[in-house]
């Protein structure tokens, strides 16, 4: 595994929390993902990768975490190249690679998706970014990330990436006190399009962008934008402990759901998360 330990200068000035905190918690991702509302997204979330990225033989996986989806693309014959800033999150990844006899076919570099230094220009297939977008320092940043992945991506390669929506996540997380909005309105988050959310004595702040912006960002950088989606569909006010009991059969009908409710206007407005495919041209 190749390691950098720290990440510094100004596009990094959260980057070593963020690392740390993710180290900490590398177990609980993997636990979380099969929580909730996450086992409904992760319906979507296969869709998506079953669509666009299932196909191509050289995927980078940039925010990988312990390796859900890049042993999900693995498994069906890509072989993933994972970076993440934590280590504690390759090294479960790895273990879960090594557990499903997939380590010829994924790779391991702790690195940052702001610069993708260590990756050669057009060596990829396909990407995938859940996750390192909504810890975006700010919107430079963010385009820095944009900007990496197209870099990285062969033509015609697809970009698929989640950022997190400001209103929905200034209603839910904001009002609990856990953030707070710096000095903006939100008469000015709207027209901008973003904004950052301070972190209010926790480890890191978050970016929050709303799908017009990213659809901006993404268009400016040089993809072609396919399609958004929101993360929640028609279960915006579903009770979670709910969702907890759901069986095998109750769970792919809910998946399936949330699939054709995803794109619904009104649901990604509502939606915490946003998810987008996006084509290099």
């Amino acid at each position: 595994m190749h390691n950098a330990s720290t990440f510094a200068g100004k596009k990094y000035r959260d980057r070593n929390h963020i690392a740390s905190a993710y180290d900490r918690f590398a177990e609980q991702e993997e636990y979380r993902s099969k929580k909730g509302m996450h086992r409904i997204e992760a319906g979507l979330i296969e869709y998506l990768l079953q669509k666009y990225l299932s196909d191509k033989k050289t995927i980078i996986d940039i925010g990988a975490g312990p390796g859900i989806y890049a042993s999900w693309l693995a498994n069906r014959g890509s072989t993933v190249e994972l970076v993440d800033v934590s280590e504690r999150c390759l090294k479960l990844a790895a273990y879960r690679a090594e557990q499903s006899s997939l380590e010829n076919k994924m790779s391991f570099r702790v690195g940052d998706a702001a610069e993708l230094y260590f990756e050669e220009d057009e060596s990829f297939d396909g990407a995938l970014c859940l996750g390192p977008i909504y810890h975006a320092a700010d919107v430079e940043d963010t385009q820095d990330m944009l900007r990496e992945a197209y870099r990285i991506l062969r033509p015609d390669g697809f970009y698929i990436l989640n950022c997190a929506n400001p209103f929905p996540w200034i209603k839910v997380v904001a009002a609990s006190g856990e953030f707070k909005v710096a000095e903006e309105s939100l008469d000015e988050i709207a027209q901008r399009g973003y904004c950052v959310l301070d972190g209010n004595g926790s480890e890191f702040g978050s970016f929050l962008c709303t799908s017009d912006a990213m659809k901006t960002f993404l268009i400016e950088t040089g993809f072609y934008v396919i399609n958004h989606f929101g993360s929640k569909g028609v279960f915006q006010n579903c009770d979670l402990s709910t969702i907890n009991k759901f069986d095998q059969d109750a769970l792919r009908q809910a998946q399936q759901l949330l699939i054709k409710t995803s794109t619904i206007f009104e649901y990604i407005t509502q939606s915490e998360f946003l998810f987008f495919v996006a084509k290099k041209v």
